[in-house]
């Protein structure tokens, strides 16, 4: 081979090196140039809870961080290499698979607000989240209230529960205490309800919240203790998430919340099947 034929397939090696690079890194970066839509990701953690959002004007939400480090890795790769910010962490409520992995996330990233109800557990998790909390802007949540990124609050996250001010409390059991938030898009809204029992979602169908959304988190890893019938009236929605771990020693999600779920006609998705499950809203 002489010389010239050399370096044209040298250069051909390189333009298709570079072509396959430059395939790769839209690939990677779907999630993050996401363009109009709004991005919500509920991401596998195992047994826990973390859900991830992203506006198309950048802002950033992340509700629970799952019960070890991992959430960091997966947050890290929905965010642009230079950013270290999110916007807003919420913790739902502080069992370990909700708040284990949003300590790391604190110590990792800024968090410009901090949304969490105050309730106290005498764990070790709890113990350092409280530690790290020294560090950022808190905000009690207590229904009613909204959390809005735009000016005409056409996209907004209203929390529903709890109704009842839980700060300062010990408690062993922290579920029914436990935040639930509904997104509203122009187009859409999900309703997150941590591990409430079926108890708490009764009590917000009694005191007629705006629970109506297409996309339902379903509460407690799809516990038998939680999705109540007269509840899944009145949200009505067309898909179902259940974040849950595979093969868990709860048996999450539980054989008659699923019976439950397909009797209603609602399309079950579990992040113990698929990983990761986003949304593109627009």
């Amino acid at each position: 081979m002489d010389t010239h034929q050399y370096r044209s397939l040298q250069t051909i090696l390189v333009c298709f090196f570079l072509f396959a690079l430059s395939i790769g890194n839209l690939i990677v970066w779907r999630d993050i140039w996401q363009g109009p839509s709004f991005l919500i990701a509920f991401f596998d953690v195992k047994q826990g809870d973390s859900i991830f959002m992203r506006s198309p004007w950048g802002h950033t939400v992340l509700i629970d961080g799952g019960p070890d480090t991992q959430v960091q890795e997966k947050v890290g790769r929905m965010l642009l290499p230079w950013e270290k910010r999110i916007d807003l962490v919420i913790l739902s409520h502080p069992d370990k698979d909700h708040i284990f992995g949003l300590i790391g996330i604190l110590q990792r990233f800024q968090a410009d607000t901090v949304y969490w109800t105050g309730v106290r557990r005498k764990t070790a998790e709890y113990a350092a989240w409280e530690l790290e909390l020294a560090e950022h802007n808190v905000v009690l949540a207590r229904a009613p209230q909204r959390i809005s990124w735009t000016q005409n609050q056409s996209q907004h996250l209203d929390i529903l529960s709890p109704v009842q001010d839980y700060a300062g409390r010990m408690m062993d059991m922290s579920n029914e205490s436990g935040i639930v938030a509904r997104l509203v898009l122009p187009k859409h809204s999900i309703l997150l309800t941590a591990d409430i029992p079926a108890s708490v979602e009764m009590d917000l169908v009694k005191i007629g919240a705006q629970l109506a959304s297409d996309i339902l988190k379903v509460a407690h890893h799809g516990s038998k203790n939680s999705s109540a019938s007269g509840f899944l009236q009145a949200v009505g929605p067309s898909v179902a998430i259940i974040s849950s771990g595979k093969e868990n020693t709860y048996g999450h999600p539980h054989q008659e919340t699923l019976a439950k779920l397909e009797q209603y006609g609602i399309q079950i998705r579990r992040t113990d099947q698929e990983g990761d499950i986003r949304f593109y809203l627009r």
